[in-house]
């Protein structure tokens, strides 16, 4: 029953689904499927590697077709974060295409090289042009892979069809766990994602010149102070009501 639905229709289109749904959104490339295909017959395996780039091709020029908005929803994506998407950046601009090309080595998501391509400008035909190296070498490496496996162990893969896909699977569990602690190693966790944002918002409201100042405002200059009054007349001033009386013989006053 594996067999036969491995070897349908239905297993091609579900490839070319499967491309462009990693291609946007999922974070489980479409070699699963292309494997197990393989495993049941080389020339299948071929088949659905065409048949995912098809739809890798479709799901990039959408992501590259709304650049700016999925860029930055890429980080929600399990697997990626602001620190993989900045070395994108750098490796596409000092690399070109290659970069798209030499993803799958690094580690870089295909999503995330059409949101750059987008964002940075670059053509639409010439990401459809790399994309089908970029995403054929690998999809290929795996059916052929997979289907020399499958020609080795045919008989045993027809008996015993459910265990074979239990370690089937479990090969795949194990490359995804590999995948992601080197995903960490390189850039981190989600959690250090998040603390050095903090850290960075901390800097940006609490950093600044000392005494609240804002940057590259100017100095204010010091006001003088107010001369103090004096307490009581100074020599030489006159007041009406501070004037100086002397009395006169006879009893009249004279100021």
């Amino acid at each position: 029953m594996l067999r036969a639905a491995a070897r349908s229709r239905a297993a091609l289109l579900a490839s070319a689904l499967w491309g462009f749904a990693e291609a946007t959104r999922f974070y489980v490339v479409p070699d699963v499927l292309v494997g197990w295909i393989a495993l049941h017959g080389v020339r299948r395996g071929v088949a659905a590697s065409l048949w995912a780039t098809a739809g890798a091709m479709l799901g990039g020029l959408a992501v590259h077709a709304d650049s700016r908005a999925q860029r930055a929803r890429l980080v929600e994506i399990p697997g990626i974060s602001e620190a993989m998407v900045e070395d994108a950046s750098t490796k596409l601009a000092r690399d070109g295409w290659w970069a798209l090309l030499r993803g799958p080595l690094d580690g870089i998501p295909y999503k995330v090289y059409a949101a750059e391509a987008g964002a940075r400008g670059l053509p639409s035909g010439e990401l459809v042009a790399w994309t089908i190296p970029a995403r054929l070498w690998r999809l290929l490496a795996v059916a052929l892979g997979a289907g020399l496996t499958g020609v080795a162990f045919r008989g045993s893969i027809r008996r015993r069809e459910g265990a074979w896909l239990a370690a089937y699977l479990g090969f795949w569990a194990v490359t995804y766990a590999r995948y992601f602690a080197r995903l960490k190693r390189t850039y981190g966790s989600r959690s250090d994602e998040q603390r050095r944002a903090r850290e960075r918002r901390i800097e940006e409201t609490e950093g600044g010149p000392e005494d609240g100042q804002a940057p590259n405002s100017e100095p204010t200059a010091k006001q003088p102070m107010p001369p103090r009054r004096a307490k009581g007349p100074q020599r030489g001033e006159r007041t009406e009501r501070g004037r100086t009386r002397r009395r006169e013989p006879g009893g009249d006053e004279q100021a």
